[in-house]
């Protein structure tokens, strides 16, 4: 029979063994009766925590600093999560491939949370780098509404009129037009003169605009 060494007090990551499980007593394995620092008192394996397998109750896997993580998170959360995922994750040519970083602070939800609370956060805006090219930092960052950010990244394609340089889109929205038809007319090199004229429409032989 293998000896089953006294563990009552010792914590592995947020459990506290507080005794043998005497309700699974006799058993090949040893189960142990721990609470989590959140009060979930709960029967475990003794080896899932050893090897660190079970770290802490299902409700506080659901949560970061008292925030739900899957099931409707804070809107702070859900741009940490974004951020983190564009230097790490799938966007690597995008983001990591060009050099960009998240500053090691922020890679703490923690202080990137205490930052957008100091730093005018609220619902419905997006972070934004001031400098496009560099890091995401407190230095470099704002909170700007969405429209506004469309405004600034490598797929906006900027027109200069009468010395006035705005993204193409800003000018679509000036002249009251489709931005696909002035995006199609620019990819066909149309002079930019002519990128806002009416569209004409002909029928029948007339030709209307």
């Amino acid at each position: 029979m293998q000896t089953v060494i006294e563990k009552t007090g010792t914590r592995y990551g947020k459990w506290t063994i507080l005794r043998k499980d005497l309700a699974v007593h006799g058993l090949p394995k040893a189960y142990w009766l721990c609470r989590c620092d959140c009060g979930t008192i709960k029967s475990l394996l003794g080896s899932n925590l050893r090897s660190g397998k079970t770290l802490q109750c299902r409700s506080c896997a659901k949560t970061i600093h008292g925030e739900l993580r899957y099931r409707n998170p804070s809107g702070v959360y859900k741009h940490w999560r974004a951020m983190i995922n564009r230097c790490i994750g799938k966007n690597y040519h995008n983001y990591q491939g060009r050099g960009i970083k998240v500053c090691d602070t922020w890679k703490q939800y923690k202080v990137f949370r205490e930052w957008a609370a100091s730093s005018g956060y609220q619902d419905g805006l997006t972070i934004e780098r001031l400098n496009f090219n560099g890091d995401y930092e407190p230095s470099n960052c704002i909170w700007i509404p969405p429209g506004r950010q469309l405004s600034n990244t490598r797929r906006c394609v900027f027109i200069v009129i009468n010395s006035q340089k705005k993204c193409l889109s800003d000018w679509a929205k000036f002249y009251g037009m489709n931005p696909r038809t002035i995006l199609c007319r620019h990819r066909k090199r149309w002079p930019e003169e002519r990128l806002f004229e009416p569209i004409r429409i002909r029928r029948k032989g007339v030709t209307k605009t």
